[in-house]
Order: C-alpha cells, then structure tokens, then sequence
C-alpha cells in the first residue's frame, strides 16, 4: 500500500535512508539531520512525501517539491 507519511513515519523513513545511501553526503549528516530534512517534505506547502508500507512497516518512501529552488532556500 502507498500513502501519504506523516510524522510517525521518519524514523523509519530516516533507516531506510542510511540503509541505502551509506556513504553520500546527506547520510554523512547523520540521523538527527535527516530527520528534520524529510520533516520538511511533510510541512512545506508544495511538496510531497509518500511511502510504501508492507506487514504494516514502511519499506520504502519518495519525496517531491513543485519548486525545489524554492523548497530548499526557504528549507531552514
């Protein structure tokens, strides 16, 4: 099933994310960073933030912006 997130879902949103991009920049910024990163996709106005849930667990999730130069100067 897909559906939106919501605030429950970031920490596992945020494994998923050091589970499959070890090593990248973003991941390097550690947990603490990554979710007030995707808690982000779930305020802002324009964007989008859906994950994939399975046996009642998120196994995956995409995010999206309208306007991503937008989104990310007004990010913090």
């Amino acid at each position: 099933m897909i559906r939106k997130a919501g605030i429950d879902d970031l920490n596992e949103i945020v494994d998923i994310h050091l589970a499959s991009f070890g090593g990248f920049f973003l991941s390097s910024l550690g947990p603490r960073f990554l979710k007030i990163f995707y808690k982000e996709f779930l305020v802002h106005n324009k964007s989008c933030c859906l994950v994939s849930i399975e046996d009642e667990r998120v196994v995956g999730f995409v995010v999206g912006v309208l306007n991503p130069s937008e989104f990310f100067r007004c990010m913090f």
